[in-house]
């Protein structure tokens, strides 16, 4: 997987921003690690949540719930937004 990786742009997803708000409030990081998180992150574009990824992210539920195999919420968000993108 990673040499398909390799000299490609990463990008991350608007709950993948969130999850990693969240960690650092969480864990209380200082303000110095905190920088250095927004800083690595502000090179990396944010997939945003549109109405493409809400019926994208419907249709990922609805059939791995069919299929009796539910994800989690937040995994099924970032496969909508890569899959939408």
């Amino acid at each position: 997987m990673v040499r398909h990786l390799i000299g490609k742009r990463p990008f991350i997803t608007f709950t993948t921003l969130g999850e990693l708000t969240k960690w650092a409030d969480q864990r209380a990081w200082a303000e110095r690690r905190r920088t250095r998180l927004n800083q690595w992150l502000s090179a990396i574009p944010v997939l945003p949540g549109t109405e493409r990824v809400a019926r994208t992210w419907g249709e990922i539920s609805a059939y791995a719930a069919r299929r009796g195999t539910p994800r989690s919420q937040n995994d099924t968000w970032i496969a909508a937004c890569c899959r939408a993108a």
